[in-house]
């Protein structure tokens, strides 16, 4: 992992988030960090002793600096790589006796990958109400949909998204 060096910048930013706030401490970690001096003659500098300093260094060291250093680690990383999409990846679609609709929508990730869901009626609402769920696998997301209706269902998985009823416009996750 690439190490970010301590500038004034990002040492005054790894402070903000540690309790230490007195001005002759911070003075003196600025000039070990950011100009090198050593801790003892930085800190010696501003009335303090090395034993005040010291425990300040090393919790910069051992904690702010390496979570500091993977944060930019992560983002950089996210910048450079390709936007994840965050769409559906396989629609399965099945109708009730009664002509309502129901689909199973694959998502490309999440702990409940596959979403149960149904058409609406002419109110705008969910033709089912207690849809739309979220389930762990396919085939649980199927024996929902068969519960729901009481029949069994005949899946079928959609390969044109332009040929399918989707309701993708009003589609509201609930888990």
């Amino acid at each position: 992992m690439k190490e970010i060096p301590i500038t004034a910048e990002t040492l005054e930013v790894m402070l903000r988030i540690t309790r230490i706030k007195a001005p002759a401490m911070r003075q003196a970690l600025h000039d070990h960090f950011v100009l090198g001096e050593p801790y003892s003659v930085a800190g010696s500098k501003y009335g303090l002793a090395k034993q005040q300093v010291y425990p300040n260094v090393k919790k910069i060291l051992d904690e702010v600096k390496p979570a500091f250093d993977e944060y930019v680690r992560l983002t950089a990383n996210s910048c450079e790589e390709e936007p994840v999409e965050k769409v559906e990846k396989t629609i399965y679609e099945s109708t009730s006796e009664t002509g309502k609709r129901l689909y199973i929508v694959e998502k490309k990730s999440g702990a409940f990958p596959f979403e149960l869901t149904c058409g609406f009626n002419e109110r705008g609402t969910y033709q089912y109400p207690e849809l739309p769920r979220s389930y762990k696998s396919l085939r649980g997301a199927k024996q929902a949909a068969a519960r729901i209706t009481g029949e069994e269902l005949k899946w079928q998985a959609i390969e044109d998204r332009a040929s399918c009823s989707y309701p993708i416009s009003n589609n509201k996750s609930r888990v």
